[in-house]
């Protein structure tokens, strides 16, 4: 409560699959008289197929939803930011791995992400929107990766990587089982096509076309070299 005193509008997200987070969040900002929340959810509530992750975003959801301070939900889908998970490799060799098969996606730039959430912070009028944001354009990994190979300068190799490799490879950098779980669902979800959702939504908030992965990759060269 301590940190939220003086705060009327919050910013508000977490990491994982915890819900408990989210839930003492909500108490300490209710207490503290917080009027106002933009509340960072997930594409994954609104997927036709719903999962356990899209599960749990949206019993949070329904946490803020129940302790009566106005909110906002923001639902955006893959980040362009998710690919430097490949930069270690990219640096090291010429070959780029991942699961989802030829799955589309629309990754959004985070800072598109931002510049929506500084829009409807400053607007209490879209409380009880829930907006999806994706990026322009829906894309595969494969398609990814011929961007960053054409932004470095490099002829780089993309290779589909089974499902169970993957998560082998996520469990051994000490993944937990939840997690684990949630990757899993997201590989099929790309892989089955359930995630090649491109909507208007960033552009009608703050004027301007979401910015490219390209743009993206453009900014964030260095950090795969």
């Amino acid at each position: 409560v301590t940190a939220m005193h003086g705060v009327d509008r919050l910013f508000l997200m977490n990491q994982g699959t915890s819900v408990t987070q989210i839930d003492n969040a909500v108490r300490a900002a209710s207490a503290a008289g917080v009027s106002y929340i933009a509340y960072l959810s997930s594409m994954s509530t609104c997927l036709r197929h719903l999962r356990s992750g899209g599960k749990v975003f949206l019993e949070r959801e329904k946490l803020l939803e129940n302790s009566g301070i106005a909110t906002a939900f923001l639902r955006p889908g893959l980040f362009a930011s998710n690919t430097l998970s490949w930069a270690e490799s990219i640096r090291q060799t010429d070959l780029v791995e991942e699961a989802g098969g030829d799955g589309m996606f629309a990754p959004i730039d985070p800072q598109d992400i931002g510049d929506v959430a500084a829009v409807v912070l400053r607007d209490p009028g879209h409380a009880g929107q829930r907006y999806v944001l994706t990026g322009d354009k829906l894309m595969t990994a494969a398609e990814q990766v011929g961007v960053l190979a054409d932004v470095l300068g490099r002829r780089l190799r993309y290779r589909a990587l089974p499902d169970e490799v993957a998560l082998a490879r996520l469990r051994a950098k000490g993944a937990t089982e939840d997690m684990l779980s949630f990757m899993a669902e997201l590989f099929d979800l790309i892989r089955t096509g359930v995630t090649a959702v491109r909507t208007s939504t960033v552009g009608d908030l703050i004027g301007r076309q979401p910015r490219t992965y390209r743009q993206w990759a453009q900014e964030h060269a260095g950090d795969f070299q």
